[in-house]
């Protein structure tokens, strides 16, 4: 009778294990990391790290507003210098390593400016983080900071890192084995392979993303990769592949215009370090074309750096054409009239026809192009060395001074290295002016510095987004699942 008995279990416990629900497994990629430091990687990792990492505040649902994450609350001071937070109470970290608390926020905040990561300029009015218990902190300004909730909090430079972790582990055992409050958890990380999360089982919060584990891998044809069915999204940063995306069949995209795009021109070059040699370049470019070929009826033809609808956006830029004349007296009056030869860099991961355009545009004035087409990773540790001419872009922020901050002085990600002490002065003005209206207006002069110097030729506005497979995913209303730049926060997709 006993083993009738075992025997009925083990096949009732057989029945249910066949009939068990399938682990939901939502398949993604996003741009290849080898480091999980959010203050010190592009942004471009966001999709990853939206699942790891949280905000003391975050975007709300695809606009430019903040709701509160973790922080429940908060209060700015009459001089707008210091900001309270009261903090959510009983969040865990992963892996063991226990409750958020107000240290964490010191930890995760200061640590950027200490350690002169590449997003410490977003924290550069900063004084101190001041731990008043284990659930309040404050954040204390130098000066009154118009960008704490438009940029710092809700972006990279915000995301809470956990102290204990860090300590132990050490700043590169960490950026290889993240620890955070998000819905999921890293369990494993195959370098140049695979990353693998997997459901967080103490999380605090309601979750939006019904999936039991999160893989990311990194397919070189991510288009093809989709259409098989062996992802479910794929995040784009080029209007080639949002073109793509919503004509290949079973696919479908959306996306943002908050991605600026020009043509960057070293001022240290030994010969553009000329202002005369860099208008050259500008006059001999066919803009219009580029925008036709390589925006492919997404992108529309720009004129400034800050993107229309954002305080700030220069409506009154001028708006060069192509004069081949006046490329060739430029040439003349920088002592070469004969034209010269250059370095180019090119990504070959985006394969832009933008380039050939280019070559060809400054071949009639004979310019020439030393072109170096080198893989994405590559691309990204060689832009920023300003030894080269590029076409590039940058995500931006609800926040003319984050689309700017890019260019001061010694800033990493400045490409051109060009360097001017009034921009960098109007920069730094323009980060303590709370007024709305007088901000613009020094965000306004700032591109016309950058326009007189010619430190780089305005191309347009580029798509942020994603391609998808219909009926596998959904981004919410008003696509909320995009940041207002584009960028997806896997946290908050839903899978069908």
């Amino acid at each position: 009778m006993k083993r009738f008995s075992v025997l009925v279990i083990l096949l009732v416990a057989a029945s249910v294990l066949a009939f068990a629900a399938p682990e939901k497994v939502l398949r993604a990629t996003s741009t290849w990391q080898a480091s999980f430091d959010t203050a010190s990687v592009g942004s471009g990792n966001i999709p990853v790290h939206s699942l790891i990492y949280e905000w003391l505040v975050r975007y709300k649902g695809g606009t430019a507003e903040v709701e509160p994450w973790l922080a429940k609350s908060w209060e700015v001071s009459k001089d707008g210098t210091t900001v309270t937070f009261r903090l959510q109470q009983g969040v865990q970290f992963h892996k063991g390593y226990g409750e958020f608390t107000a240290d964490d926020v010191k930890f995760s905040i200061e640590r950027i400016v200490k350690e002169k990561l590449p997003e410490a300029e977003t924290w550069k009015n900063l004084d101190r983080v001041e731990v008043v218990d284990k659930y309040t902190v404050k954040l204390i300004m130098k000066s009154p900071t118009p960008t704490i909730f438009t940029i710092a909090l809700p972006f990279q430079a915000g995301q809470i890192f956990c102290k204990k972790a860090v300590e132990e582990m050490g700043a590169s055992a960490f950026n290889k084995t993240p620890v955070g409050t998000g819905p999921f958890e890293m369990t494993s990380f195959e370098v140049g392979q695979s990353i693998t999360l997997t459901k967080f089982a103490k999380y605090w919060g309601k979750r939006t993303l019904d999936a039991d584990k999160v893989v990311f891998s990194f397919p070189s044809d991510p288009l093809t990769a989709l259409q098989a069915g062996d992802l479910d999204f794929a995040p784009v940063y080029s209007a080639l592949n949002i073109a793509d995306g919503k004509k290949a069949a079973g696919l479908d995209a959306v996306f943002r215009l908050t991605r600026f795009w020009w043509v960057s021109l070293p001022c240290t070059d030994p010969i553009l370090k000329d202002v005369n040699a860099r208008k050259a370049i500008r006059a001999a470019l066919d803009i219009d074309a580029i925008v036709k070929v390589a925006g492919f009826g997404i992108a529309p033809r720009g004129y400034a750096m800050v993107p229309p609808g954002l305080p700030g956006y220069w409506k009154d830029a001028p708006k060069y054409s192509r004069d081949l004349a006046k490329a060739k007296e430029f040439l003349k009056a920088a002592g070469y009239p004969n034209g010269f030869t250059v370095p180019f860099l090119a990504n070959s991961n985006t394969n832009d026809p933008a380039v050939e355009i280019i070559r060809q545009n400054l071949a009639e004035v004979g310019i020439k192009l030393d072109v170096n087409s080198v893989e994405d990773s590559t691309y990204w540790s060689l832009a920023p060395t300003g030894k080269y001419i590029t076409i590039i872009s940058y995500q931006t922020l609800p926040d003319a001074g984050y689309t700017l901050c890019w260019f001061v002085s010694d800033q990493f990600w400045n490409t051109m290295k060009w360097s001017n002490k009034q921009f960098d002065d109007l920069y730094n003005k323009g980060q303590m002016t709370m007024d709305k209206n007088e901000r613009a207006q020094i965000h306004i002069k700032m591109q016309q510095l950058m326009d007189d110097d010619c430190a780089m030729a305005y191309v347009g506005y580029l798509p942020n987004g994603v391609i998808y497979r219909k009926g596998a995913v959904d981004f919410g209303p008003n696509n909320e699942a995009l940041l207002v730049n584009g960028v997806v926060d896997t946290s908050r997709i839903r899978m069908k």
